[in-house]
């Protein structure tokens, strides 16, 4: 391999970490490169389920539950229903766990892809799916979930977006009526959101009601709401639900219905809170924020709420600026960006206590609150991403977009606890301890600890410094955490042809195998994976070091586990470490042109076909891989395409795991809208990689 491509790497590979707040604890759940975390719950023993969206393949998705004990270790997963995607969980009565989920039909009505929604309750053990509930029909309109909730009597409440006209409301209902079209929009189809209760078994429908405008809130005549220029619909989707003390429901989530400002211009979106009786047959209050018309960008939504033990409502989302937010507001404001995500509290009444923004980023996908509850102590807790630098009392100067988990006093004054890492953003839990559960989206959660013990201890694939609770035999990976090892960085040594497994008095053992070391210091100790664990279902990993020995979170072995080379790139497009064909860099200004071969670096392929050499060799010929690689594009819109892989295997005069990739690219379609950048991912004996970029002309 040409030095320069060494020292790339390294350059990646080696970067410094500092070490978090000690209040988290990490832990990993088995899952696949492509799936992704939607939803966490609790049960009364403080056991903890994850629920997930599988991907087999791009378009072919699943749901897997999964869980653990209080401690976060493994204790049963459960895949079920293929096709559906979930959104919400919930634990009911003898601790079963809801799930709520849609299916997506390939049919499109009024702009909207036709859909219907799963409610699933599995056993408490995850040993089975008990019973089942449908709500709406597929073939003739769009009804999703987006969360569930459970009453002390164990009814389970469903929430989320419905058009359909025969979504099965019930009479008396507050709002039995389902979306009609506005008569100055005609042709647009309006979505409301929807609450259903269903009985504890699932067996029956109890009450069902809509909830929502057909008018959409802007200026009647105004051209950008009804005139030549575009034609907006209402909707109205609820994202949270909760049930309250005294048993009334709350709902939550975004709304561009209404009656409007004669000042409204534009067709803004505003975060709800609205609150029904038990029986979903009467209205009983509402809270709105945002938007405010005078400000160009104002839109708001909600995406989480919880009540704390007092009855008051805590409230997390996302909104532009204009929010309105009380003068002495922790953070009354953002920087220049798009979007920031916003917690709040409201009393028993929905009245206003206390706001404020937190964080900031562009752009509006990536500035938000995505989880929030009350712990014991009624501190609020909150999670979602921001610019590291932004949220308050953030040490970070970094301008990359990272998930945060924040503690609020009860009164909103103060942040009580601060962490920017990759961990979290995605929900909460409470547990029974008083403490929290923190989601992430992809294969990790969070649980509060006392500070004395080991934080946010993160396993990372070293092609792109991404943490990952799976790994594969002979996979470079790097281990980060405060005081792992030597008091000075130290470069790998290489003896015999093959680097050492003992640097500076420090060794890492997997399932007590020692492995060979790349790179060690205080914070941070990269090494190659022993290809001894290869058919073991998972691995714990042990630091022994100057300081004492360190055991990091138990993670999961696969075959494969392949990851490209690229800088770390949390949100936004990943551009590959690449090479085209003539020696130089792939760029947006030195792009590889179309039918040339370009070279890409990955890690975690797996073993290699001819035998495996020592781990750690320096390995002067290539061989190749014993799993088969493809590289597949996205070529068009819904268009994949498999490219001719020329060589997949060891990368010649490199460590015994780097693996190198030669293949032959296409440019993109134009009915991609001319971006010059061809999104692709690797299949590596059924186990994929994450997306990334390589620039094509």
């Amino acid at each position: 391999m040409a030095p320069k491509v060494i020292s790339f790497i390294c350059a990646i590979t080696a970067l410094a970490c500092a070490a978090p707040p000690a209040s988290f604890q990490t832990h990993y759940i088995p899952l696949g490169g492509q799936d992704v975390s939607v939803a966490i719950a609790t049960d009364a023993a403080g056991n903890i389920f994850v629920v997930s969206k599988t991907v087999d393949s791009p378009g072919a998705v699943g749901i897997r539950a999964t869980k653990t004990d209080p401690q976060g270790n493994l204790l049963a997963t459960l895949a079920f229903a293929p096709g559906v995607t979930p959104s919400g969980a919930a634990v009911g009565a003898g601790g079963s766990l809801l799930v709520v989920g849609s299916s997506y039909t390939g049919a499109y009505i009024g702009g909207e892809q036709a859909a219907s929604v799963l409610v699933a309750k599995l056993d408490n053990a995850l040993t089975t799916v008990e019973s089942t509930a449908t709500i709406g029909n597929g073939a003739t309109g769009v009804t999703y979930a987006t969360a569930v909730a459970v009453d002390g009597a164990g009814d389970v409440y469903v929430a989320g977006g419905s058009s359909a006209v025969d979504f099965p409301a019930t009479p008396g209902s507050y709002e039995p009526n389902p979306p009609h079209s506005d008569p100055s929009n005609p042709g647009a189809i309006p979505m409301y959101a929807f609450v259903a209760e269903l009985a504890p078994d699932l067996s029956s429908i109890l009450h069902a009601t809509f909830y929502g405008s057909s008018l959409v809130d802007c200026n009647q005549i105004s051209v950008y709401c009804r005139g030549t220029y575009f034609r907006v619909t209402a909707t109205t989707v609820a994202a949270a639900i909760a049930v309250g003390p005294s048993g009334s429901v709350v709902i939550a989530g975004v709304s561009n219905g209404g009656p409007a400002s004669p000042l409204v211009l534009f067709p803004y979106n505003y975060g709800f809170v609205a609150e029904l009786s038990a029986d979903l047959g009467s209205f009983k209050g509402q809270t709105q924020f945002g938007p405010n018309p005078l400000v160009s960008y104002s839109e708001a939504y909600v995406s989480a709420i919880a009540f704390d033990r007092q009855g008051n409502l805590v409230v997390a989302g996302g909104a532009g600026s204009g929010l309105v937010l009380p003068a002495n507001a922790l953070q009354p404001k953002f920087n220049s960006f798009d979007f920031a995500g916003f917690v709040a509290k409201l009393n028993p009444s929905l009245a206003p206590v206390w706001g404020t923004y937190i964080g900031g980023a562009f752009p509006v996908t990536e500035g938000t609150a995505a989880g929030v509850v009350a712990d014991s102590d009624g501190n609020v807790w909150v999670t979602g991403v921001s610019q590291a630098s932004e949220p308050p009392n953030s040490s970070s100067t970094s301008v990359a977009t990272l998930p945060y988990v924040a503690e609020l006093a009860p009164d909103g004054s103060s942040i009580l606890n601060l962490a920017v890492s990759q961990f979290g953003g995605a929900a909460l839990a409470s547990t029974p301890d008083g403490g929290v559960a923190v989601l992430g989206a992809a294969d990790s959660f969070l649980l509060t600890v006392p500070p004395d013990q080991p934080s946010l201890l993160m396993v990372a694939s070293s092609a792109n410094n991404m943490s990952s609770g799976t790994i594969a035999p002979a996979e470079l990976i790097s281990l980060y955490g405060a005081g792992i090892g030597p008091a000075s960085p130290l470069p790998g040594q290489i003896v015999d042809g093959a680097f050492t497994s003992n640097l500076g008095g420090c060794q890492v053992l997997f399932n007590g195998i020692a492995a060979p070391i790349l790179y060690a210091s205080p914070n941070q100790v990269n090494v190659v994976v022993p290809a001894a664990i290869a058919g073991q279902q998972s691995a714990a990993i042990e630091v022994a070091g100057p300081q004492g020995s360190t055991v990091f979170p138990t993670v999961f072995v696969s075959a494969a586990r392949p990851q490209v080379f690229s800088p770390p790139s949390f949100y936004g497009e990943t551009y590959a470490v690449a090479f085209n064909q003539n020696g130089s860099v792939n760029s947006m200004s030195n792009p590889a042109s179309g039918g040339s071969t370009v070279t890409i670096w990955v890690t975690g392929t797996g073993l290699l076909a001819n035998g495996q050499p020592p781990d750690g060799t320096i390995s002067e010929a290539g061989s190749p891989t014993s799993l088969p690689v493809s590289v597949l594009a996205w070529t068009g819109v819904n268009v994949q395409e498999s490219l001719n892989v020329t060589y997949a295997g060891q990368a010649p005069g490199a460590v015994l795991g780097l693996t190198q990739i030669n293949v032959q690219v296409v440019p993109a379609s134009s009915d991609l809208g001319g971006y010059p950048a061809l999104s692709l991912f690797l299949d590596v004996g059924g186990s994929v990689s994450g997306y990334f970029d390589i620039v094509v002309r």
